[in-house]
């Protein structure tokens, strides 16, 4: 490439519109839209693929007491049973219509925190824990209704539709009740986000530079899924006291509920569930890390086609 070329390249490649590459030293040339899509995109397919185990994992969660399932299997043998294949995706579109949303805002959050963390620079290990936490507190906040929604319809039959859901629920609660339990979720969402994000970044980095090229697809599902296992590990109990105060009133805030189940159901209750929860985020992780990387090199790739035809015209 000439050195004419090359300028030429770096000067389209940076000052095209939105409709247009734009380059940035940490995240290819994919414009805002393309980002919200790819992320969008990975979330949607990761929660379609493991909804059943999500399903499990809520049931689970929310039960009070002796459980009618003997374990894992015996719930998947009754819910096949009871609701047929259609009982496993219950609340899949309610949770798509959140988890696109907010996987989409996540991941594009994520990009602008790490260049205002960062600064142009490399991050360090404390840097995207820091972005990934602000990333995953963003997300929330804009999706966390339609998570609501989704819960209330996996367990409750009183719950037919997103719309009809919303509006019993503004009818009865008003407003505040699309946000109960955010407290908690928030409180989770940071360490869960943060940690993933800082497992993805730093082990990634390792791995490629020891094997001084870019992860495979298989590569890249194995950390994703890893790290998703360990930050959900650290954040599950959080996760067990949101689901608890989206559908019952027997809890006076977050502090009461997490002493209720302590005292009531034991500690081991705080981890209820983890087990379907942990099988289902280790795809769950590895999926959604691996399509947005995928669908981000699609579109990294589609652009940089885009500035030779350019610079050839």
């Amino acid at each position: 490439m000439s050195l004419g070329n090359f300028f030429a390249r770096k000067v389209i490649s940076e000052t095209i519109e939105e409709s247009k590459p734009v380059t940035s030293k940490d995240k290819g040339s994919m414009t805002p839209f393309q980002q919200l899509i790819s992320g969008g995109v990975a979330g949607v397919i990761a929660r379609t693929i493991t909804s059943p185990l999500d399903v499990i994992k809520i049931i689970f969660q929310v039960h009070k007491g002796p459980s009618e399932y003997n374990g894992i299997f015996d719930a998947f043998s009754k819910i096949y049973q009871k609701q047929g294949l259609a009982g496993f995706w219950r609340g899949n579109l309610a949770g798509c219509a959140r988890i696109a949303p907010y996987s989409a805002a996540k991941f594009f959050s994520y990009d602008k925190y790490s260049q205002i963390i960062g600064q142009g620079k490399p991050l360090t290990n404390s840097q995207r824990l820091i972005a990934g936490s602000l990333a995953g507190a963003t997300g929330v906040m804009i999706t966390y209704p339609f998570d609501l929604i989704k819960t209330r319809m996996t367990v409750s039959d009183e719950y037919k539709s997103i719309v009809q859901s919303f509006f019993k629920i503004m009818k009865e609660e008003n407003v505040t009740g699309l946000y109960r339990g955010i407290v908690p979720t928030l409180c989770g969402i940071i360490p869960y986000e943060g940690g993933q994000f800082l497992t993805y970044g730093s082990v990634k980095k390792y791995l490629e530079k020891k094997l001084n090229r870019p992860l495979s697809v298989g590569q890249n599902l194995v950390v994703g899924a890893f790290s998703g296992a360990f930050a959900q590990t650290v954040a599950y109990p959080f996760d067990i006291i949101r689901k608890r105060l989206m559908v019952s009133d027997d809890y006076n805030g977050m502090f009461d509920c997490a002493h209720k189940i302590i005292t009531e159901e034991g500690f081991k209750a705080l981890y209820r569930g983890n087990v379907s929860n942990i099988i289902k985020v280790i795809p769950y992780a590895g999926l959604t890390f691996l399509t947005y990387e995928q669908v981000k090199g699609y579109f990294d790739r589609k652009n940089m086609e885009k500035i030779d035809e350019l610079l050839r015209d």
